[in-house]
């Protein structure tokens, strides 16, 4: 089985700064094709012959994202190399059709972040959280890769979340999500500066909230609201806000109600944060508020 040998070599031509384009030249049957990296280098800190994919020497400010970049094309086209020669014996036409001889795509943040998504969540209230902020970032930098995250980069996230939220916590989220979402691709071996830390960039802190709660009485307001109204909307989500107040279960949890949940003179159900077992003793103001909903649907 032929297989096309990779090079990882410098374009004869310099641009501004005296950088030259790194390319990887695939040799098949004395022939050579080449395929543009998209990314520059001073000749100073390139060496072409080395192990481990270093090619990049530590004078480039940048040596640990192109060196990474450099890592996953030259994997990726050996892989595709292999498996299509398993298939059958590979041509010129078969290898350009591969190379294309056009800038190779790097690993988009915006598509990390939908891996990440896709591959490690399943709770529906942290999809749609995520989901939020995916959305920010498609905003913000549709097309940047995962390499560009620094702290600059972070820094310049969070100014454009200032421009959006007031609220300091509402900004936290964002940028939780692209820290999640940088461990989650280093954790599956993408070799790249971790941009959080001591020395890097540092999370806001977050702005504990003082939580008000009903009184008494405003409880029996509430309460004589669900009984007496006659708007069908009010008395549903009233009924259904006085199950949440008396048995403490989350919105998510009130979504998935059912009949079934209540036997033995308690509350059984999985919560959907965690998907953990519970139970919830009824006692007699919880029971009153169950009563209430027994022919209502959940709200939606």
């Amino acid at each position: 089985m032929k297989i096309p040998t990779i090079a990882v070599t410098l374009k004869n031509v310099k641009y501004q700064n005296d950088e030259q384009p790194i390319r990887l030249r695939i040799t098949y049957e004395r022939k050579s094709i080449f395929k543009s990296l998209g990314i520059k280098v001073k000749i100073s800190s390139f060496k072409e012959k080395v192990t481990g994919y270093k090619h990049i020497m530590v004078s480039d400010p940048l040596h640990a994202q192109k060196n990474a970049i450099i890592k996953h094309e030259f994997e990726k086209l050996e892989k595709v190399f292999y498996d299509n020669a398993i298939k059958e014996q590979l041509s010129g036409e078969m290898l350009r059709s591969i190379v294309d001889n056009k800038a190779a795509t790097v690993l988009k943040l915006t598509d990390q972040a939908q891996e990440y998504i896709d591959k490690t969540i399943d709770n529906k209230g942290t999809l749609r959280r995520w989901g939020f902020c995916l959305d920010l970032l498609k905003i913000f930098a549709p097309d940047a890769n995962i390499y560009q995250v620094d702290k600059k980069w972070l820094l310049s996230f969070e100014d454009f979340l200032k421009l959006k939220y007031t609220n300091p916590n509402s900004r936290l989220a964002p940028l939780k999500f692209v820290r999640a979402v940088v461990n989650f691709a280093i954790e599956r071996g993408i070799e790249m500066e971790y941009p959080f830390g001591v020395g890097k960039y540092k999370l806001p802190g977050e702005i504990k909230k003082l939580r008000n709660y009903l009184t008494q009485q405003e409880m029996k307001a509430v309460e004589k609201l669900v009984t007496e109204s006659k708007d069908k909307n009010i008395h549903n989500a009233g009924a259904w806000f006085m199950v949440q107040c008396y048995s403490g279960l989350r919105y998510s949890d009130i979504e998935g109600w059912n009949e079934h949940m209540v036997r033995d003179n308690q509350i059984y159900f999985a919560d959907v944060k965690t998907n953990t077992a519970h139970f919830i003793p009824i006692y007699k103001e919880l029971g009153v508020a169950i009563e209430n909903v027994k022919d209502l649907k959940p709200m939606a």
